[in-house]
């Protein structure tokens, strides 16, 4: 051979060996030769359980399944990338607390799946149209198993889980790769939502670590352990844990015959021409599987003859009630527009009306939400008690699909002849509003504008206080942020204290991280009085805002400063009441407050002793949850109450959530009990009357009387037996969500928790003997159920969890105002039971039995009756000796 020839032959060989070494492929440690197919021992075990169970006793033993198969991967085409055929041999089911009961799983047929492979990453996956959605799940969940990088460092990869950060570490030279998945999004969403309080919600925690031992040019072996638990938010013993096991071992490699073809489509059309049916394109994410109804398949008609008793206004806040309620929702939610309908013209359920439209409400489908639109009648005048109580439950949504705010901002537009029913119709639309742009991915939709304008609109065209009152409590319940500049210029201007009030009221749903350093000042300003004067509830309620976040020494100071005015004694009282309250449970704040009161200016007894009967005072009602409560009141001049009442809060490290809140509000009463009225209230119309909130939302408040004609029908209608003021059921929580695992299985986790109160109320007067008693009953039930799954149509098994209990709340109130007013405050309530249940399933198509196993456990509370101011006391003594 001449030199020029041999030059030129290593030249090419040159060339050549550049080109294929350059190449990811080979430099990569794995290779899938075409004509070697591997052989792998396929296992997946997912077990269910609660946290930390002793595994003692079947009860309290995994549940769960077991899929063992044999795998062959096969290379049927190789260019730059690789075509790598899956083949499941073999699989079969095994159940987990029944070690010896396993079947062949007929369901997962013998059709392959190819997926593109280059370099450890795995491209798209081609699936046979006739094969089904469990079988392809689980062969993605093995495919997910030769997804890897040899590289050190961190990356976004899709996969069974969804789109994951991973993190790989490289351990003994290259032979042995840890991957980690940090944090998982889930690319399938549909259908799936939560609550908006973080504190009713569900916190999901999740890890899965993979190791592969390599061996020569192939994957030896992969371990995957992946771990999910479930908690809910408010109360950490109702959790639930997932936990995955795969394994992958080589068993042998025998040859195999590849596929030739010029490029990697016409290698996708001689297996769409070899299988005689098509090849599906997808990615490695799993998809959910269309079934029958696993939970709350009862048809509703059962559950309506089932719980009829249940569901009557006498069992309102109690267990049995919350149950059925809880129980209806979920069957609603599956039912067509036409469905509901029926339902609702029925004459048989005329007598469930009402509860029907709670339970309509709570389901929030698009379906429930057309028929109760075409059954309710808002144009009349006079029985509004249908249309109120569909206002009520649908202000209190968790999740409302667009079509509410849609038909609650056309009922705003309408000129709705009934008064109270535009308020009711004004703050659902504002408390929908909400929680619609606070859930995720809504902010900015266009509803929220449209409805915010309506607002805005119909403020500045109102002409009097009662239409203005009714746009402020709905901007209220809104807590859109653009509005805060509105309200509080309204609360800066108004010369009407009631609109002053409600004003900066409105501010509270408002993130407090918008309350600037000016908005603060102009807070102080309302306060502090500087530019003008306000009635003390104005005043009162600018304090709370700024009481909500850190004060400054010289907040303290001037805070201190204000609490001396001779002229109002009993305000002092209030405002030294709401600030030594806070200190207690603020250490920073006490050391600011001792230092301002080294002053002796501000250290004596002119400004320190007690001057009044108003008062403010926090306790707790419990540490697990820890639920604190507010209690108020607050006199006029005369020592005649202006505002009384009670905040309930739930309280976490993340979030303060306002649970319930009752107040009484008061005006004009001096003159009725032969007080010296002010010249600047004399024209004050006597009125009194209620106000509530359920979880942040404003209700229509309620009005005893207005003036001296209707003060004195209360007074000879008062009802001297506890009477029914209020009845509501509603949703704490709601969260429904697919957890998509490793090995390619989908959980389902749903939590419905119902709450069910009836406040009722008596009172008797005597103007005669100048004293009256009031009492003020809340009962109360929740019904909670966390139940998480993983179920196909030919397996099911999960674990479901219950929580219950059932209450009240006396709240009694003894007032004296023959001579000098006294009044005695009692809350006491009685004791009951806190239960739980955990119940766990397995159920496989071929298993003799389905297996069962249940866990009750239940804690008692004492009797209790909670601490007051101990001036409260003190009158206590003098009252009832």
């Amino acid at each position: 051979m001449s030199t020029t020839k041999c030059a030129l032959l290593l030249r090419i060989i040159t060339t050549v060996f550049l080109i294929v070494h350059s190449h990811p492929l080979a430099s990569f440690p794995v290779r899938f030769q075409p004509g070697r197919t591997l052989r792998y021992i396929y296992n997946t075990e997912i077990t269910l359980n609660e946290p930390g169970s002793s595994q003692k006793t079947p009860a309290k033993k995994d549940v769960g399944f077991r899929f063992s198969a044999e795998v062959e991967v096969t290379p049927v085409w190789s260019n730059n990338i690789n075509l790598l055929k899956l083949l499941v041999v073999g699989p079969r089911i095994h159940s987990v607390s029944r070690p010896d009961l396993s079947r062949e799983l007929k369901t997962l047929p013998r059709l392959p799946v190819y997926f593109q492979w280059e370099a450890g990453q795995v491209g798209q996956v081609f699936a046979g149209d006739d094969d089904t959605v469990l079988a392809i799940n689980i062969k993605k969940g093995i495919i997910s198993l030769f997804q890897m990088r040899t590289e050190d460092g961190i990356h976004s990869e899709i996969d069974t889980s969804g789109d994951c950060q991973v993190i790989y570490k490289k351990l003994h030279d290259g032979a042995v790769i840890t991957k980690s998945k940090t944090s998982c999004n889930s690319m399938d969403t549909v259908g799936q939502y939560s609550q908006v309080n973080e504190l009713l919600g569900v916190n999901l925690t999740s890890s899965v670590d993979i190791q592969f031992t390599l061996s020569e040019d192939v994957i030896k072996s992969v371990v995957a352990n992946e771990r999910q638990r479930i908690q809910l938010n408010l109360d950490e013993l109702l959790a639930s844990i997932i936990t995955v096991k795969q394994t992958l071992e080589l068993k042998e490699t025998v040859s195999s015959d590849p596929i030739y073809a010029d490029s990697f489509d016409d290698v996708i059309k001689k297996l769409d021409t070899e299988r005689g049916n098509r090849l599906l394109k997808g990615s490695l994410g799993t998809f959910f599987e269309p079934k029958e109804c696993t939970v709350g398949c009862t048809p509703v008609a059962d559950l309506l003859v089932k719980y009829r008793i249940q569901l009557y206004p006498q069992n309102t806040g109690k267990t049995a009630g919350a149950k059925a309620f809880r129980d209806l929702v979920r069957a609603m939610r599956h039912l067509s527009k036409d469905a509901i309908a029926n339902i609702l013209n029925d004459k048989q359920y005329n007598d469930l009306t009402l509860p029907l439209i709670d339970i309509l409400s709570m389901a929030q489908t698009p379906s429930s939400q057309a028929a109760l639109m075409e059954f309710l009648n808002f144009d009349e005048s006079y029985n509004i008690e249908n249309v109120e109580r569909y206002l009520l439950a649908t202000a209190l949504s968790t999740h409302p699909p667009e079509q509410v705010l849609r038909d609650l901002l056309g009922l705003f537009r309408r000129s709705v002849q009934n008064e109270k029913l535009r308020q009711s119709i004004a703050q659902a639309l504002g408390a929908v509003t909400n929680t619609f742009f606070r859930t995720k991915g809504q902010e900015d939709h266009k509803i929220v504008a449209e409805v915010q304008a309506a607002f805005l609109k119909q403020l500045d065209e109102c002409d009097d206080s009662s239409c203005l009152l009714t746009v402020i409590h709905s901007l209220g319940n809104a807590g859109l942020p653009e509005t805060l500049e509105v309200l509080l210029k309204r609360a800066e201007l108004s010369k009407d204290s009631t609109v002053s009030e409600a004003a900066l009221r409105a501010l509270r749903r408002i993130d407090r991280k918008l309350i600037t350093t000016v908005i603060r000042d102009r807070l102080k300003a309302i306060f502090h009085q500087k530019r003008r004067g306000y009635d003390t509830p104005v005043r009162s309620q600018a304090l709370s805002i700024i009481l909500d976040r850190d004060l400054t020494l010289d907040e303290v100071h001037d805070i201190i400063v204000e609490s001396r005015d001779p002229w109002n004694t009993d305000y002092d009282m209030f405002i030294q009441s709401r600030l030594f309250d806070l200190m207690r449970h603020n250490e920073k704040l006490r050391e600011m407050v001792k230092k301002v009161l080294s002053d002796p200016d501000l250290a004596n007894y002119d400004v320190l002793a007690p001057k009044g009967k108003s008062l403010a005072f926090t306790s707790n009602f419990s540490d697990d949850p820890a639920v604190a409560y507010v209690m108020y009141v607050e006199n006029g001049r005369s020592g005649v109450l202006k505002r009384s009442g009670m905040d309930i809060d739930v309280l976490s490290s993340v979030q303060k959530l306002p649970l319930y809140r009752f107040g009484m509000f008061a005006a004009g009463l001096e003159g009725l009990i032969g007080d010296e009225v002010d010249e600047e209230d004399a024209e004050t119309v006597a009125t009194a009357g209620m106000s509530l909130d359920m979880v942040g939302v404003s209700l229509r408040p309620i009005t005893f009387f207005k003036g001296k004609g209707e003060l004195m029908s209360a007074v000879w209608n008062a009802p001297s037996e506890l009477m029914s003021v209020l009845q509501t059921n509603f949703l704490l929580q709601d969260h429904s969500e697919r957890i998509h695992l490793q090995n390619g299985l989908i959980a389902e986790l749903d939590v419905l928790g119902l709450a069910s109160l009836d406040m009722s109320a008596k009172l008797s007067v005597s103007l005669w003997n100048k004293n009256s008693l009031s009492l003020v009953r809340n009962r109360g039930a929740v019904f909670l159920t966390s139940a998480l799954s993983v179920s196909s149509s030919s397996f099911r098994t999960g674990i479901e969890s219950t929580t219950n209990l059932e209450s009240f709340l006396n709240f009694q109130t003894d007032v004296d105002f023959y001579d000098e007013l006294k009044m005695c405050q009692q809350m006491n309530r009685p004791d009951f039971y806190l239960r739980r249940n955990v119940t766990k399933f397995e159920t496989a198509r071929g298993f003799p039995r389905t297996f069962v196993s249940k866990i009750s456990r239940q804690k008692h509370f004492n009797a209790e009756s909670f601490p007051l101011p101990d001036r409260n006391s003190e009158n206590c003594r003098i009252l009832k000796p």
